[in-house]
């Protein structure tokens, strides 16, 4: 080599692409990254559980294995799910392991949780260290891991690291498309791993909205960087990044329409998830950041990033990846506060939190000083806290009365399991029992249980149980509120009637109405999300029951069965029960994307006098 060229090679700043897949022991940043990542592994684990909700996507899963689509019940079209990229996942691994499928779940789910916040550790060590080697600092500074302590020290996070539900994979996609963009951002001229080019990049982009459709915001923006990061003058380039994004996503819309006859998924529609409920929302956030005080190690992130950034001349890549997930989060999590949030305490403003503290999850000052001391310090001893004390808790039941809840500790409570993931943990539920007595039903006889919500098959005295109609594919079926537990326990033989909407056609798309608690007060229309909707027992009868039976008879003569039964034959309520219940053809599909679109914003009156009205005439 001559001279020159060994000045040049000395002269450029010192590489530091290969941290991504280098972090050796000799590293202090190893330690940075795996304290915080060993923390959350072992508190998700001593908060391990599975949701009813989970539940759900466990039963669509079932009957996908068992043939029958990736529906919630048997000849019924209806995207019960709202990750089909967490439900395809299930199925690939129990379908290969044959394992306990709430167990597969919840190890899955932590797995990918701390890999989320390893990957977003590593990335923004990345975005750090780059710019302090460009600006003349040192390349192998100490790191600080603020983010990622305060992320690890949030009991929400510690519950939602496993419960069954795709919180995990959300975390580890928004960890590992940062850590793509962050590789890409700081190549330094080195040609990154495959995971960091840019057409698998762009595909792994693309598929936020298959893990949530309102992860899309993060799709969006991180394309913006991603187009951002593309060679300069490719405009051609830039359009096949953008046409690799949304190929997977345009593809499942197709199927979710041909399928489902439907624009979003059925839970989307059950929680209103386009109208606004700023009150319910702003209520929510205050439950969320007001019981940890979250505004403290925010603030003290948000000032240290500031005094960091202020010591490095960034350059527009970097400085793009690190701000596009906080902007994001941020967007995300206005969104929201915009629809009222969740009924389970914190669970949706934790991709929005994850989202702000990506790029501060390490911070690696370029020198040490009093300022950068005292603000990791402040975010340290929070955590501290946090850990230890700070928690939202709910006195009293019943819980129905409440507008958020502590999900788990319900669960825990009325399954009496400190760890309740799988049927035998839930065995003492009602939901469980329940559904064990519909499963032991398949066999003996047919018959539409018309069940009060959670108490084992109680009788309603307006409501017999008729036999089932003869049309239908299952010959038990059963009626609740509450579906994950007792559904999957029922088993795929039995077809369980979703009355607040999740999995239900028609109750998601019911009018919002005040409804009756336990103790006889109405709740206000928008009080629970998913929650505000009740399908009324007549219109159950009205399309399940065999009404020329006996019992059905006596039903028919009831004047709400019988408004229900004309209403079901009319207008746009019998277009979308042919698009879900009707044989699935090419023309039903081709048929079922416009049925999709045009009925996409209708509603109808739960009460059956009124929508008979409206869609008869």
């Amino acid at each position: 080599m001559s001279a020159g060229a060994a000045g040049s090679a000395r002269a450029r700043p010192r590489p530091v692409a290969t941290l991504a897949d280098r972090l050796t022991r000799r590293d202090p940043a190893t330690a940075a990254i795996g304290l915080p990542v060993l923390l959350l592994a072992v508190l998700g684990w001593s908060r391990r559980w599975a949701a009813d909700d989970a539940y759900i996507d466990f039963r669509v899963v079932d009957n996908l294995l068992h043939g029958l689509g990736p529906v919630f019940n048997a000849g019924e079209r209806v995207e019960a799910y709202t990750s089909p990229l967490w439900v395809a996942i299930l199925a690939a691994v129990h379908g290969l392991l044959d394992f306990n499928l709430p167990w597969t779940a919840v190890a899955i789910g932590l797995a990918l949780t701390v890999a989320g916040l390893a990957c977003g550790a590593v990335g923004a060590l990345l975005l750090w260290r780059s710019e302090s080697a460009r600006s003349g600092g040192p390349g192998r500074s100490v790191a600080l891991p603020v983010g990622a302590i305060v992320f690890a020290s949030i009991s929400p996070v510690w519950d939602f690291a496993t419960s069954g539900l795709e919180t995990g994979l959300v975390f580890a996609w928004l960890g590992a498309a940062f850590l793509a963009l962050a590789r890409m951002a700081t190549a330094a001229g080195d040609p990154p791993p495959w995971w960091a080019r840019p057409v698998p990049a762009a595909l792994l982009i693309g598929i936020g909205p298959l893990i949530r459709p309102d992860l899309g915001v993060f799709s969006l923006g991180f394309l913006v960087v991603l187009a951002l990061l593309a060679p300069a003058g490719k405009r051609l380039a830039r359009t096949r990044l953008v046409g690799w994004a949304l190929l997977l996503p345009v593809a499942y819309q197709l199927f979710r329409m041909g399928y489902f006859a439907a624009l979003v998924p059925n839970t989307a529609i059950a929680k209103e998830a386009g109208k606004a409920d700023w009150s319910r929302g702003w209520a929510y956030l205050k439950d969320f950041v007001g019981p940890y005080a979250l505004y403290v190690p925010l603030a003290a992130a948000a000032v240290l990033a500031g005094v960091e950034w202020r010591r490095r001349r960034w350059q527009r890549g970097t400085l793009a990846v690190a701000a596009a997930p906080v902007i994001c989060g941020l967007v995300h999590s206005l969104y929201v506060v915009r629809v009222g949030g969740d009924f389970m305490h914190g669970r949706l403003f934790l991709p929005g939190l994850f989202g702000v503290l990506l790029p501060v999850l390490v911070v690696a000052p370029a020198r040490w000083s009093r300022v950068a001391v005292g603000l990791a310090s402040a975010a340290f001893a929070w955590s501290l806290v946090a850990g230890l004390e700070l928690r939202e808790r709910y006195p009293g039941y019943p819980v129905a009365l409440r507008r958020f809840v502590d999900e788990r500790a319900f669960y825990v409570a009325s399954s009496h399991n400190g760890h309740p993931v799988t049927v035998a943990d839930y065995r003492l539920t009602g939901q469980i029992r329940a559904g064990l007595v519909l499963r032991r039903r398949v066999g003996e006889r047919a018959v539409v249980e018309l069940n009060p919500h959670v108490r084992p098959l109680g009788r309603d005295p307006l409501y017999p149980n008729p036999p089932p109609s003869r049309s239908l594919r299952n010959r038990v079926v059963g009626t609740f509120f509450a579906v994950g537990l007792v559904s999957y326990s029922a088993g795929h033989h039995v077809t369980i009637v979703d009355r607040h909407g999740l999995a239900d056609a028609i109750a998601a798309r019911l009018d919002f109405r005040p409804e009756m608690g336990p103790n006889g007060r109405v709740w206000p229309v928008r009080y629970r999300a998913g929650h505000e909707k009740g399908l009324p027992l007549a219109w159950v009868v009205a399309r399940y029951a065999d009404l020329g039976s006996r019992t059905g008879r006596r039903l028919s003569r009831l004047r709400s069965v019988a408004e229900a039964r004309r209403a079901l034959r009319c207008s746009h309520l019998r277009e979308i029960l042919k698009a879900v219940d009707g044989p699935l053809t090419f023309d039903r599909f081709v048929s079922n994307i416009g049925v999709a679109w045009r009925l996409r914003s209708f509603r109808l009156p739960p009460e059956p006098q009124r929508a008979e009205r409206q869609l008869c005439g």
